[in-house]
């Protein structure tokens, strides 16, 4: 059976559910959809420092967003969104539990992380490895790093961090030596990074975190944390013929999270933003959905 609503937000993380947070306590006909949990990468982040008012773990704060859309009595259902298509009075949008008729949509789907697998990270599950350097970063303040990348799209971060820890232990499976001119200069500025050029991790240490990283030229460092920047491909393969994705596939959006498309929005790690934080997720889904809420407006 074919659902209805006035708006449909697509991804239930901290954009998808601040969008539908502002829709329904505006009496919006909303509903939302996600094919994973409530929170959506949240409840893999071991602890949250940098969102206001809050420090735990990423899991408990997921709980907490589902807790008050459960009680605002926000609709969702759990499906995979397979098409989106615009039609002469609103979008059709094609998911695995049937097909829904939305006058406007917000798009929160996110971003996928390349998956890469730290070779012996059984053993202390995974503690102490990152992808994300302004949300980790702090815990790892005066400690010494490693940073895994395979091009030089990472090294902007490896600054970042050579800033606030000890030292950082640039492992590049690549050939360093190939990278940009300008991008080694501001790397040999900093005295406390050291490259190893044409590496992988071929092992890994630890008790209840990592503790050591085992490189393929055969040395061995003691971290205290490991980055890993190797790249990551916005959810935007549902977008069908709707021209809004830019050339890196992140949707196009301006201040007010507006599509070229009307009554078509983005929110959070899909649009093209520059800060992908738990905290502009947030922003980024209410100002979706007030603008979502204006453009309902003209409709009637």
């Amino acid at each position: 059976m074919e659902r209805k609503c006035d708006c449909l937000v697509v991804g239930l993380g901290p954009a998808g559910v601040s969008a539908c947070i502002y829709l329904k306590r505006s009496s919006v006909d909303v509903l939302g959809i996600d094919k994973g949990e409530i929170g959506g990468k949240l409840n893999s982040i071991k602890e949250i420092e940098n969102y206001p008012s809050y420090i735990g773990s990423g899991e408990e704060l997921a709980k907490k967003m589902k807790d008050q859309i459960d009680e605002l009595n926000v609709p969702y259902i759990k499906g995979k969104v397979s098409t989106i298509n615009q039609e002469d009075d609103g979008f059709l949008v094609m998911t695995s539990e049937g097909d829904i008729k939305a006058k406007s949509v917000i798009v929160s789907s996110g971003i996928l992380e390349k998956p890469y697998k730290v070779i012996g990270s059984d053993s202390y599950f995974g503690n102490g490895i990152s992808r994300c350097a302004e949300c980790d970063a702090a815990f790892y303040k005066n400690k010494p790093v490693g940073v895994y990348i395979e091009d030089e799209h990472g090294v902007k971060e490896a600054i970042y961090l050579s800033d606030i820890v000890e030292s950082v232990y640039l492992v590049v499976k690549a050939d360093y030596s190939s990278f940009s001119v300008e991008i080694r200069e501001k790397v040999a500025q900093k005295n406390n990074i050291s490259v190893y050029s044409n590496c992988e991790i071929v092992d890994s240490k630890g008790a209840r975190h990592i503790e050591q990283i085992v490189l393929s030229n055969g040395e061995t460092l003691k971290v205290d944390g490991l980055f890993l920047f190797i790249g990551a491909s916005p959810i935007s393969d549902f977008l069908g013929y709707l021209d809004v994705i830019d050339a890196k596939g992140f949707i196009k959006v301006d201040q007010n999270m507006k599509t070229s498309v009307p009554g078509f929005f983005a929110a959070g790690d899909i649009s093209n933003t520059n800060l992908r934080q738990v905290v502009s997720a947030v922003s980024d889904g209410a100002k979706a959905a007030i603008s979502a809420r204006a453009y309902l407006k003209t409709l009637k």
